[in-house]
């Protein structure tokens, strides 16, 4: 017997005879990196999901999605974890030297044992960082960085009603025009979901409307000479009766701002501290790897 049989022997019997304890703390790391991976990719998954108005369906519609792809990644961990213990128990039918070579980075000592063990963590900290940061950045950052549009910004259009359609009944978008005018006013999905909705049966043909629209955007669709002109509106209210408030949708938008730069604070604390638990790890690597003497 050679001296790395030696060796490996001695790893493979200490690897035997704390074979328990490993399989424990295994099933503990993994739980909890799979745990963090899960974790983070609902948190992204609902926080994209609130960007897209699905009003008081938004609570049903995510734990929907959460079971049709979170709920299976948990099952395929849990199979994962019966397979890979159901193999190593048959694994320990072999001899000593065997268990050595296939396990001889759970020895400590063991040059290259620290990059084995972290090189997980390594991979996988950097990426989830990354890909926080980049959502961060691309979803809420754009919001959280533009100013809120004031009062000044609006200006007051009337008149009476030609026609009003709704685009789509689930979420919502309003379209409606004037007589004598060529403009079509547009009032998104988003805008329309603050509406008193009750406008689609009270407001005819022939009512007299009122709403706000940006100055500059009036003014450049009034000089266009498009064919088809449309602007944005954001409020909208009749001789008898306010369906939506300009200060209402202002007072909306500085709470989605606001909701924006708690977002944006909260992937980058994130994305910093799984960056931060990758430094730590690439760190412990290279101090731990200092300290491996046995090369086989």
């Amino acid at each position: 017997m050679n001296n790395n049989d030696e060796i490996y022997k001695k790893i493979g019997a200490e690897y035997r005879l704390k074979y328990s304890s490993y399989r424990v703390k295994r099933i503990i790391i993994e739980a909890l990196v799979s745990l963090a991976i899960i974790v983070v990719a609902t948190l992204i998954l609902y926080c994209a999901l609130a960007l897209v108005d699905y009003e008081n369906d938004l609570p049903k519609f995510f734990w929907l999605i959460v079971a049709i792809y979170i709920a299976p990644l948990f099952i395929i961990f849990l199979i994962r974890i019966l397979r890979k213990t159901f193999k190593q128990n048959n694994e320990l039918k072999q001899d000593d030297i065997w268990l050595g070579k296939r396990y001889k980075y759970t020895n400590k000592n063991v040059r290259g044992a620290a990059i084995h063990k972290c090189l997980p963590v390594l991979i996988a900290f950097p990426i989830i960082a990354i890909e926080v940061f980049f959502i961060g950045f691309v979803l809420f950052y754009p919001v959280a960085a533009s100013e809120s549009i004031k009062e000044q910004e609006f200006m007051y259009v009337s008149g009476e009603i030609d026609f009003l359609e709704v685009q789509d009944i689930k979420s919502g978008a309003l379209t409606f025009g004037f007589k004598d005018s060529d403009i079509r006013y547009h009032m998104t999905s988003t805008t329309y979901s603050l509406c008193n909705r009750s406008l689609e049966k009270e407001v005819t043909e022939g009512t007299i409307a009122y709403t706000y629209v940006i100055k500059n955007d009036y003014q450049e669709v009034i000089i266009s000479e498009a064919e088809n002109k449309y602007i944005n509106v954001y409020s909208f209210a009749t001789d008898d009766k306010e369906y939506l408030s300009l200060e209402n949708y202002i007072n909306d938008q500085i709470a989605f701002e606001d909701a924006c730069k708690k977002l944006f604070i909260s992937f980058t604390i994130i994305g910093s501290l799984f960056m931060a638990g990758s430094l730590a790890t690439t760190t412990y690597t290279i101090i731990r790897s200092t300290k491996e003497r046995l090369k086989v």
